[in-house]
């Protein structure tokens, strides 16, 4: 848990913690209360906001207090791309297989959403893997208010 949370043992006193980046280093924490502070809970939620934007940057920390830390922490960043083979039944009777690629993420209403990549549309199997992981770091850049910075080449 982060935020500015009540310390049970004492009125009007407070710890301010933040999360690390990597989670096995846990939170930073800082202790507020009366005895150093006039005002501890303005304090700590200050200091927490100070923190928050120093570790994360303005607009992940805007994120993670709207409850998006663990995609943050996520390496895929909740947006995956694996190959899946299909089988397509023909009138005949005969079955086609191939093989495409799927981005699989979740939108901020936290419903999975798909996109298909596929030799069809794209050409050749190599060119959709190319263009099904090019789209998923354009998602993971925006999952986490980053920014992809492709060559001109791939734009």
């Amino acid at each position: 848990m982060y935020g500015v949370i009540p310390d049970k043992n004492a009125v009007n006193a407070f710890y301010g913690r933040v999360p690390c980046v990597d989670k096995s280093e846990g939170y930073k924490t800082c202790y507020f209360s009366l005895s150093s502070y006039s005002s501890p809970y303005e304090a700590a939620c200050k200091w927490v906001n100070k923190e928050g934007v120093e570790t994360w940057g303005l607009t992940r920390w805007l994120m993670i207090k709207a409850g998006k830390l663990r995609r943050m922490r996520s390496l895929s960043h909740s947006v995956t791309v694996k190959p899946v083979v299909q089988h397509n039944e023909q009138p005949d009777g005969s079955i086609i297989e191939y093989t495409s690629f799927v981005v699989r993420w979740y939108d901020d209403d936290l419903v999975e959403t798909t996109k298909w990549f596929g030799a069809k549309r794209w050409g050749t199997l190599e060119k959709a893997e190319i263009a099904a992981h090019q789209f998923a770091a354009q998602k993971r850049a925006e999952h986490t208010g980053g920014e992809l910075h492709l060559p001109e080449s791939l734009t």
